[in-house]
Order: C-alpha cells, then sequence, then structure tokens
C-alpha cells in the first residue's frame, strides 16, 4: 500500500494506491491550519490505512510557502561581504508599484540583522583576503544580541567559489553557531545574479526552522504509529525527495502541491491521448494552473512568490491566483463587484458551511444555482453539509448592491471568477506563443469541474477532462514523482572545443552528487537516469535558453546546432555568424519509481440520486443528478447534468456532453463537437 497526501489551504487529501491491484481509495479531511500534522493523520485514519504495512508515503505540503506568504518565519540573518549589506532591499531598483510615492517592501530579514565580514572573493572566485578570528567572534556574540534563529552565509561572487562560503561556514561553527541552523548559499545555487541568489538563500533560512519542526515531527507521528520506510516529500520541480532534505532545503519544496498536481495532469492528459494541456487545479483558497506541452509540465529557471521574493531554482511553471470555492465576493469602491484573492478558508469558511462564516463565497454562489445540492457533503470524512438559507442570506447582500435578483447575482460571482481563471490560462499560454484554442483543459481540485463548461466557452477549448478522482489528483501525483535532483551553474564560456573539458567536468561533478542525493532517500527505484543541457546566447544578450546535450560527450558542433535549432523554434529566427556564449551548465538526475497508471474509479454506484434546478446563463434547468461510479467506459452523459462523487461535483452545462474514457477521465465536450 502506497499513500500520497496534499495539505491545502481548505482540504487535506489522501490518496492510497494498493500496487497489486491498482485499487485506490481517497480521503478528503478540513485541513488544520494550526498545526497540519493533524488533518495528515486524521486523513490516515478518516481511510483506514494501516500505517506499519505501507511500503511508501509522498507529501505535498503548503507550510513553506504559508510561513513565507504569512511572514511566520525564523529570527533569520545574514552574513555576506563588506558593501553587500543591503542586496536584499535594493533588489533590481524596481518597487511594486511603479507611480507610489512610497517603497512598501519589507524584506525577510531586517537590517539589523543583516552583517558584513571583511571578506572578498574576486570575479573568478579566488579568495582576496578573509576575517580575522576575533572579527568572526564579534559577529556571533552579534548574531545572538540580536536573537537571530538561523543564519545564511551569502558573499559576493561566492557561486564561484563554493569551498569558500563552507569554509567560513565551518568557521563560525567551531566558534559556537550551531551548525544545523546555517545555510550556505552556493548550497542551494551556484547561479549569477547577486540579489536573486542572496534572496533565494534567505527565504530558505527563513522557513527553514519551521519546515524542519513540521516534517520531523509529521515524520516521529508516523514512526509511532507503525511506519517503518521513509517519508518522501513533493518538490516544486516535479520530483520527490528524503524529509530530511526538504527540511534542510525548504526553498525547493515552496510549490511542491501545486506542482505535484501538474505532473498529474501531464499524466491523465497523456492517457487520454492529448499531448498539450493546460492543468487547473481549483481547491478551496486558490486556482494553481500549468502547462503541458509534448506531455512534459513547462520548468522555468525562476518564480517570484510576490514581489521582492525571486525563487532561482528550476520549478515547474505553476502560476497561482487566488480564485477557489472559497474566494470572497465583495463590491469595491467604484460599486464594481470583485472575487478574491481573500478566501474564507476552512475556518470560519463559506456561509453554507455553518462554522460561522457570513461572507459570500464563490461556494454560496454554486450552490445558490443549484449546481451544489443542500445535500453535498464536502470531504469524505467530517467535511460540512451546505445549508442554502445561509448562501442566500450572503448573496443578498451582493445582490443589493448590484440591483440584481439573487439568482443573475450569483450567477455574476461564479462569472468573475471563471474571467480570473480564463485570464490566467490565457497568460500562461500565450506568452508562450501557444494558442489554449490548441489545448485540452485538465480540471481538478475540489471546484474545477464546476468551472470546466464556463471555461471551455471563454477560452473555446475543445476539451475539458475530469480525473477520476479531482478532488485528490494533486495527492495522486505525489505518488507519480520520481525522485529528482537539480544542478545550475553559471558558467561564462565561449561555445567551442577548447571550454567543453570544464562543461564535461561539470557535468560529471553535479551526476554523482545527484546520484549521491537520489540513493539517501532510500526508496525503492527502477534505475536512475542522468541528462545535461547547457544554458547559450549570442554574445551580448541578457537572457539565455536552455539547450538539451545530445550526450555527455557531444562536441561542440552538435551542441551549436542543438543551440540554434532550440533559438530558432522559440523566436522563428537566427543570428547568422554571431559567437555562442555558454552561460549555464545543468545536469538533471531522476531516480524512477516504479511506473504508476492513475487508477480508474470502479463502477459501484448504480442510478440517478436526485433531480434538482439548475441556473446556467440566465435560464433554469432541471438535471439530474448522477453518481460519477454509476457511468461506465465509454458512457456518454447529455447536459444539463450534475455528476456528483465524494471529493468534487462536476457540472455538464446546457450544449455540453459528457464520456467516460478508458481510465475512468471524463472528457467533456459540446455536442456534436470533434472525437
Amino acid at each position: 500500500m502506497e499513500i500520497g497526501v496534499d495539505i491545502g489551504g481548505t482540504f487535506t487529501d489522501l490518496v492510497t494506491v494498493d500496487p497489486a491491484d491498482g485499487s485506490m481509495e481517497i480521503a478528503k479531511v478540513p485541513s488544520t491550519t494550526a498545526d497540519p500534522s493533524r488533518g495528515f493523520m486524521a486523513a490516515l485514519e478518516g481511510a483506514n490505512v494501516d500505517v506499519a504495512r505501507l511500503e511508501a508515503a509522498v507529501h505535498g505540503t503548503t507550510v513553506a510557502v504559508n510561513a513565507l506568504i504569512e511572514r511566520k518565519g525564523c529570527r533569520a540573518a545574514l552574513l555576506t561581504s563588506r558593501g553587500f549589506r543591503d542586496v536584499l532591499e535594493l533588489r533590481r531598483r524596481d518597487r511594486p508599484h511603479a507611480y507610489g510615492l512610497k517603497a512598501s517592501f519589507t524584506p525577510l530579514i531586517p537590517r539589523h540583522r543583516r552583517l558584513e565580514a571583511d571578506i572578498a572573493l574576486d570575479a573568478s572566485g579566488r579568495v582576496l583576503y578573509t576575517p580575522e578570528e576575533s572579527e568572526l567572534e564579534a559577529i556571533v556574540a552579534r548574531l545572538r544580541e540580536v536573537e537571530a534563529d538561523a543564519l545564511v552565509i551569502s558573499l559576493f561572487n561566492g557561486y564561484r567559489n563554493r569551498a569558500a562560503e563552507r569554509a567560513l561556514a565551518d568557521r563560525l561553527v567551531a566558534l559556537g553557531w550551531p551548525a544545523d541552523c546555517l545555510t550556505v548559499a552556493s548550497d542551494i545555487s551556484e547561479e549569477a545574479r547577486e540579489f536573486e541568489r542572496t534572496t533565494t538563500a534567505a527565504i530558505n533560512t527563513y522557513v527553514q526552522p519551521v519546515m524542519a519542526r513540521y516534517l520531523g515531527a509529521l515524520s516521529g507521528r508516523l514512526g509511532e504509529a507503525g511506519f517503518g520506510r521513509e517519508l518522501l516529500v513533493a518538490q516544486s520541480n516535479g520530483g520527490a525527495v528524503h524529509w530530511s532534505e526538504s527540511a534542510r532545503l525548504p526553498v525547493n519544496s515552496v510549490l511542491s502541491g501545486p506542482a505535484a498536481g501538474v505532473a498529474a495532469a501531464a499524466r491523465i492528459a497523456a492517457q487520454a491521448g492529448f499531448a498539450k494541456a493546460l492543468g487547473c487545479d481549483i481547491g478551496g483558497t486558490s486556482c494553481d494552473i500549468g502547462l503541458i506541452d509534448g506531455g512534459q509540465p513547462s520548468m522555468r529557471a525562476q518564480s517570484e512568490l510576490e514581489f521582492g521574493l525571486p525563487i532561482w531554482r528550476p520549478m515547474v511553471d505553476v502560476r497561482s491566483i487566488g480564485a477557489g470555492g472559497g474566494s470572497i465576493a465583495w463590491i469595491d469602491r467604484g460599486g464594481l463587484l470583485r472575487v478574491g484573492p481573500e478566501s474564507a478558508g476552512a475556518e470560519p469558511g463559506p456561509a453554507c458551511y455553518a462554522k460561522g462564516g457570513t461572507r459570500p463565497t464563490v461556494t454560496d454562489a454554486q450552490l445558490v444555482l443549484g449546481r451544489l445540492g443542500a445535500a453535498t457533503v464536502l470531504g469524505t470524512h467530517g467535511g460540512p453539509n451546505l445549508e442554502r438559507a445561509r448562501a442566500e442570506a450572503a448573496i443578498a447582500g451582493i445582490a443589493t448592491a448590484l440591483d440584481l435578483h439573487l439568482d443573475a447575482a450569483a450567477e455574476a460571482i461564479v462569472g468573475v471568477a471563471e474571467q480570473h481563471v480564463a485570464g490566467a490560462l490565457r497568460r500562461i499560454s500565450t506568452e508562450r506563443g501557444h494558442d489554449p484554442r490548441d489545448f485540452a483543459l485538465v480540471l481538478f481540485g475540489g471546484a474545477g469541474a464546476l468551472f470546466g463548461c464556463g471555461l471551455m466557452d471563454e477560452l473555446q477549448a475543445p476539451t475539458a477532462l475530469v480525473p477520476a478522482y479531482p478532488g485528490a489528483t494533486s495527492a495522486l501525483g505525489c505518488l507519480l514523482l520520481d525522485l529528482r535532483q537539480d544542478f545550475v551553474r553559471t558558467a561564462m564560456l565561449p561555445l567551442g572545443e577548447g571550454s567543453l573539458d570544464e562543461v564535461r567536468q561539470t557535468w560529471v561533478r553535479q551526476a554523482e552528487r545527484g546520484r549521491e542525493r537520489v540513493a539517501a532517500a532510500s526508496a525503492p527505484l527502477d534505475g536512475i537516469e542522468v541528462t545535461h543541457a547547457i544554458a547559450c546566447c549570442y554574445r551580448g544578450q541578457a537572457h539565455s535558453v536552455e539547450v538539451a546535450s545530445p550526450g555527455a560527450e557531444a562536441d561542440a558542433g552538435a551542441l551549436a546546432a542543438a543551440f540554434t535549432e532550440t533559438y530558432r523554434r522559440r523566436f522563428t529566427t537566427v543570428l547568422e555568424d554571431f559567437p555562442v556564449t555558454i552561460t549555464g551548465i545543468l545536469t538533471t538526475v531522476r531516480g524512477r519509481r516504479p511506473d504508476r497508471t492513475p487508477p480508474r474509479p470502479i463502477a459501484t454506484e448504480k442510478g440517478r440520486l436526485a433531480e434538482r434546478e439548475v441556473h446556467w446563463r440566465g435560464a433554469r434547468h432541471r438535471a439530474p443528478v448522477i453518481a460519477r461510479g454509476a457511468l461506465g467506459e465509454g458512457e456518454k452523459l447529455r447536459g444539463p447534468a450534475i455528476v456528483a462523487q465524494s471529493d468534487a461535483t462536476i457540472l455538464v452545462a446546457p450544449g455540453f456532453e459528457a464520456r467516460v474514457l478508458a481510465g475512468g477521465t471524463l472528457a467533456l465536450r459540446r455536442e456534436g463537437g470533434a472525437a
């Protein structure tokens, strides 16, 4: 038995899979914000999991990103080269509001906890001078005086000399600074760009004690319950690592749950025959979107959580917006309807939860429109029943302010939320030169399938796929992840045979480090795969393109040809006779876990459950409510209809039809649309 667990802002999702027969069960319980591990253990209990029999446990967590967004990390400190104390505030000389008169950015590490040392490295990484012992003793004393919990060392040009930063760290440890409260920036990033590298290391240090406490406590609880294997944690790069590495380098886990969801969406789309897809995970708090091209999630070299907080690490390209079932509707000062980004979350939740919430949300609007029913239970264990009267009372304020009937106000709320999601889907596709009409939508999360037909109208998308277990797809994605390690090192070398020796030597060192880390996870593997790449640009350009190497022994001619083809595909032209510069050396090491095909649901339920009135585009329709488990492979269902299951509700709107594909995925299309 294997489990995948994804903790979101509203619900904690758990998937159990028996590798022997592919059988699968899910549990969806309310998240416990104060202590997420309680929700984790509650999901295990709800699914009646025998922890002692578990062969694998993979976890997607929002602990790190929540600590960052809410600014609830530790009292971090920074030690850097003299003269570079303020790099976190100087940034790129940009500001959050172009026409504002005041700066509104506060760095994670305040100035009184940012210290300087008399150490200098030149552009090649050569150490020019180092601090005296007395200076380091004063630094340790100052760190204790400002009550620092953790320290990050990030030296100017430190990316060129990992040994120099590590040697300084060792000297501080010898003087009494705790080794487990220290981050060396070059252990996280060996890339140029001082601000991005330092900020990435600062983010890691800021959340490291929080993440270490959480994962350590969770691993201990699992051990006490009889779990004899190693807990793995999903990473932002679409892979997984041992929990102790995630506790040490939590910056790599900031988007772990969303990345797992996109990985699952890619597998589900491929199973249905689509190499191009847009994964759309709409939960209770947010909407996470990822682009899949050629069957693989798109990656990016960096991501920015919010202004001034870039993460300079390879990550699945996931865009998040505040549009979920719990997003709160409100009227702005100009009298316009807004939805989100504030969410009612799990506590108190939407008004219809009857847990103390009174403000109108998207879930309340869906209930008023009949797309959710009063008998709907959200979650599989401990979720609330929905109370329509409370939803109507919450929506009434919006209806009065806009001078609309209750139904029209509810439809307006859902329409605004759909516009937000459609806009994000357009941005992530068109900015890469894609037409969203060429992509299938993969809709998951507890609320995703309710948006399907509306998003298809907005984007003119031909097909939307709803996984067998949409509310637990990100949890399932955790189980589909391989172990993965990414390494990137800055280099400024001409692309020619004379520079390839350094490239190949770096590839060898990166591969060795990756193999060691993958082996340390102690997970069963089908093999280890190593791929290499270089980042290149024409001389004088500021931005590079990543070029996959045809092989570890590829010659300069093969790499130059690969760069030209990649550049032409990206920009439709090339710069003839311009010299090419290698700006980065990259290696990815994957520990291939045993293949897990997304399980299909077992048809155990029979017949229609009920019938209710559903509002769609200003009209009322009578719609049957059909149990998802009653639909067998190849069956078609014409709208209007509601498909209900324990972890999600699917709207098949008038003019649309749903067909069950092999593997249990539900495909939504317009009536008469192409197969």
